[in-house]
């Protein structure tokens, strides 16, 4: 998540539904960011979506910023 929220703030953008990111990243470039297998990040990543933390929208991660920042003080 900590990852996520480092994208947002160097490449993302406000728009009505969070923080969109504005590169187009695959599952696998997530892993490899954050040095995981890709089946790991994706199920990390449904996990986030099932919980409103993060959608997908035209090929880019949108991210509830104030949803992470909750998720990591708990």
């Amino acid at each position: 998540m900590i990852a996520l929220l480092d994208l947002g703030r160097k490449f993302g953008a406000r728009d009505d539904h969070g923080m969109m990111i504005n590169l187009r990243l695959t599952g696998q470039d997530i892993a490899d960011l954050v040095d995981s297998s890709r089946p790991k990040t994706s199920e990390c990543l449904k996990k986030l979506v099932a919980e409103g933390v993060v959608m997908r929208e035209h090929g880019r991660f949108v991210i509830n910023s104030a949803k992470i920042q909750i998720s990591l003080r708990s």
